[in-house]
């Protein structure tokens, strides 16, 4: 039996089979916040009118009624204040959690969203909303383009201020090369290189002029359809390891999205070109002939214009020309249509 015991013993210790992690969900944490804050105040209250009691004293009405209006005022501020939420959301992902964001979460908010994107401006919108929903920052910009004709900004989503007219990003433009080459730019840089450097001396007054401290690809293989730029943290944070990843993860995605929506567009604008080319060929055709019969009839009539016969043909020729014409508008208003 002892013998037993200690194997048990033995293979607890040696596997760590106790060496066992809990993880609670974040939404639990943060629904939690409310209620706890608001009964540390009611027990710290409480406290303090045993306290007073204890002396033989007697809390004046009041004070007792000052002590509840302040505490509800702090509970009724953080529960409407989004910067305070906010600021409380990053301390406790950042102290709390192994990791920063939940990235599937992250993940499938930004799936769900691209579900029916047809255009650019509903995957940037996409994109947008879970940024601002996810990172700790207000000055978040976002610019498309490829890498041959540059890339232009559309997306300032700071509404209190507006971008400088010079914010587009020319193919040559050392931000970009530093991009395709980096995967990442971080004013902050701890280990700066020398191409670092330069882009820094380089572009020290656009970076400035937008508040940027963060310039993120939008990347899939050797596609760079996009770039997004973030401003500081207002928890005065600083970026880090966490950060580049939820912007990896999405940005890539956002990237795909991006590249499915250009082609789909391309092959829409040719298959719109094919049918514009037949259409066309069609209406050159009968308006050709037409011409040519009115032109034919135009040189024959100062010879043959009194002849009876000439005049019957004329008349016939003028009809079937009608009759073309009125197969173009017909095409042409289907065209329309």
């Amino acid at each position: 039996m002892p013998l037993g015991w200690g194997l048990i013993f033995y293979g607890v210790l040696r596997h760590r089979l106790l060496n066992r992690k809990i993880f609670i969900s974040r939404k639990v944490v943060y629904s939690f916040v409310v209620p706890c804050l608001f009964a540390f105040y009611l027990v710290g209250f409480g406290l303090v009118s045993l306290v007073i009691r204890a002396f033989g004293l007697q809390m004046s009405f009041v004070l007792k009624w000052l002590f509840l209006t302040l505490g509800f005022a702090a509970v009724g501020l953080f529960a409407f204040s989004g910067k305070i939420r906010r600021r409380v959301h990053c301390f406790i992902s950042t102290h709390f959690y192994m990791n920063k964001y939940e990235y599937r979460d992250e993940w499938l908010d930004l799936s769900q969203r691209l579900q029916g994107a047809v255009s650019e401006t509903d995957v940037v919108r996409a994109l947008r909303l879970v940024l601002e929903e996810s990172l700790y920052t207000r000055e978040i910009f976002i610019w498309l383009g490829d890498a041959s004709q540059g890339y232009r900004l559309v997306a300032p989503l700071d509404r209190f201020n507006t971008a400088p007219t010079d914010s587009s990003l020319a193919p040559d433009d050392p931000l970009v090369r530093f991009l395709q080459t980096h995967g990442r730019f971080h004013l902050h840089e701890k280990d700066p290189d020398p191409a670092w450097r330069q882009v820094t001396n380089a572009k020290r007054e656009s970076l400035r002029s937008l508040h940027l401290v963060l310039l993120f690809p939008l990347l899939v293989g050797n596609q760079m359809p996009g770039l997004i730029g973030l401003g500081p943290e207002f928890t005065g944070g600083q970026y880090g390891h966490d950060d580049f990843d939820l912007l990896t993860a999405l940005g890539t995605q956002a990237a795909s999205a991006l590249l499915a929506v250009r082609m789909t567009e391309e092959l829409a604008h040719s298959r719109e070109q094919q049918a514009w080319d037949r259409l066309s060929a069609f209406v050159l055709h009968d308006i050709k002939n037409a011409a040519s019969m009115l032109s034919l009839l135009r040189e024959n009539a100062p010879e043959h214009i009194h002849e009876p016969e000439f005049q019957q043909d004329m008349l016939e020729v003028v009809d079937d020309a009608l009759k073309r014409m009125g197969k173009v508008e017909q095409r042409l208003r289907t065209l329309k249509e």
